[in-house]
C-alpha cells in the first residue's frame, strides 16, 4: 500500500509539471540567456524575460498604492502578442486578466508607490539540457561579440497561467553561432 501511495504521489507531480505542455497555449518570448555557473545546481542556462523585472511606473497595473508584496506572493502578468508573434507585457494585476497571462511569484519585497521595480519568477527561467551541448552553449555565450544575445523561447501557458518551456529557437545571429557549434561539437 505504501509503495502504491509513493508511486501515486510521484505520478501526480509528473502530471502537474507536464499539464501546461499537454493542454497549454504556446506563446513566444525574446529572452536573454545567461550562464550562472552554479556548481550545485547542475548544467543549465538562466533565461531572463521582460516580465522578470517590471517597472511599475511604465506598466499599467491595478496594484493598490502602498501595498507590500512579499516573496512568494502571486501576481498575474497580462500579455500582448506583437505582429512578430512575440509576446510582451501589457499589464500586471493581483486578479487574473483575460488570456493570455502568466502567473508569477514575487522574488523580492516591493512596496507599490515606493519601489519602482517588481521582481518576478514564473518557473520558466532555468533551461536544463544535455551536459555536452550546454557546455558548448555556455562557452559560446561567454565568447560572443554581441552585447545582448537574445533568443526566442516557446512557452506553454495553461489556463491558470502556469508556464513551462517548450522549445528554444536559436534563430538570431548570435544564437545561430551557438547552435552551429553545438550541433557540430556536441551531438
Amino acid at each position: 500500500m505504501g509503495v502504491v501511495l509513493q508511486l501515486g504521489i510521484v505520478a501526480g507531480m509528473l502530471v502537474k509539471m507536464a499539464w501546461p505542455v499537454w493542454t497549454g497555449t504556446p506563446v513566444y518570448f525574446e529572452v536573454l540567456p545567461h550562464d550562472p555557473r552554479n556548481f550545485f545546481r547542475g548544467d543549465y542556462l538562466e533565461l531572463r524575460y521582460d516580465f522578470n523585472s517590471l517597472d511599475l511606473s511604465l506598466i499599467p497595473n491595478d496594484l493598490a498604492n502602498k501595498r507590500t508584496f512579499r516573496y512568494g506572493d502571486v501576481v498575474f502578468v497580462g500579455l500582448t502578442r506583437k505582429p512578430s508573434g512575440l509576446c510582451s507585457v501589457s499589464s500586471v494585476s493581483e486578479k487574473q486578466p483575460p488570456v493570455p497571462f502568466i502567473r508569477a511569484l514575487v522574488e523580492r519585497e516591493c512596496i507599490v508607490g515606493t519601489d519602482k521595480i517588481l521582481e518576478l519568477r514564473a518557473g520558466v527561467e532555468d533551461y536544463f539540457a544535455n551536459k555536452k551541448r550546454l557546455r558548448v552553449m555556455q562557452k559560446r555565450l561567454r565568447e560572443l561579440d554581441v552585447s545582448v544575445p537574445r533568443v526566442r523561447v516557446g512557452v506553454f501557458l495553461a489556463k491558470d497561467g502556469t508556464a513551462r518551456i517548450g522549445d528554444i529557437d536559436w534563430n538570431t545571429v548570435s544564437a545561430k553561432l551557438l547552435l552551429d557549434e553545438t550541433v557540430d561539437g556536441a551531438q
